[in-house]
């Protein structure tokens, strides 16, 4: 996994996205609400701190940006989405080196004095640096890579789900037990599923109707 250019070990790295997977990311993936309370629960979850530099919102930034972090395996030309990282807005425009100045509209200066301050690295330690990542960027750029979202759609499903779609996973995961086995009792089931807010009424609801098929239908 990873390529051979290794980036010096620094606290703040500069880490440009692929061209050739410019704009694949996870909120494209989500609705508009989804990301919204996906990147205010990242916020929330930090204190409202960035992750690298440690300043508080209010400190220079007015509010934390959801950074993507990945992996990236060159054997199975796969892009992996490891984390979201809560990031201030001159530690994001580091990660994205180049592509902020257009995208932000920040000056290249200002982002690389950031780079300087949190890193305690003068100028030159900047440049070095910068080559490495960009021969990363390079070799990164000649692959066409698959896209995995999995371990953090599954991380924080429980915050991106709303509640109707929490209950029809609940209807299905009830349906599919009494299914097999309508002997089942409800202590056997809560001890299957978990203990979760609704579930009793969930299956209450699935016990009353006789045509479970109808209830399969309704909630598949």
């Amino acid at each position: 996994m990873g390529c051979g250019v290794q980036i010096m070990s620094l606290k703040l790295t500069v880490d440009m996205i692929p061209s050739t997977s410019v704009h694949i990311n996870i909120r494209n993936h989500l609705t508009p609400h989804q990301w919204n309370k996906l990147s205010k629960h990242i916020a929330e979850k930090s204190n409202q701190t960035c992750e690298i530099c440690k300043r508080v919102k209010g400190e220079g930034f007015t509010r934390l940006h959801c950074h993507e972090v990945w992996d990236f395996d060159f054997d199975t030309a796969t892009q992996t989405l490891i984390k979201l990282q809560p990031l201030c807005f001159e530690c994001h425009c580091v990660k994205h080196m180049g592509f902020s100045y257009g995208e932000f509209l920040i000056d290249e200066s200002q982002i690389i004095d950031h780079f300087l301050k949190v890193n305690n690295v003068d100028l030159d330690g900047y440049l070095q640096h910068f080559k490495k990542a960009a021969e990363v960027y390079k070799q990164r750029s000649e692959v066409n890579w698959e896209f995995d979202f999995t371990n953090v759609l599954e991380m924080y499903k429980e915050v991106i789900l709303t509640q109707h779609e929490k209950k029809i996973i609940l209807y299905k995961q009830v349906y599919e037990l009494l299914k097999n086995n309508r002997s089942l009792t409800n202590k056997d089931i809560i001890a299957e599923i978990g203990s979760t807010y609704g579930l009793n009424r969930v299956i209450k609801d699935v016990r009353k109707d006789r045509e479970l098929e109808r209830i399969r239908k309704i909630y598949e």
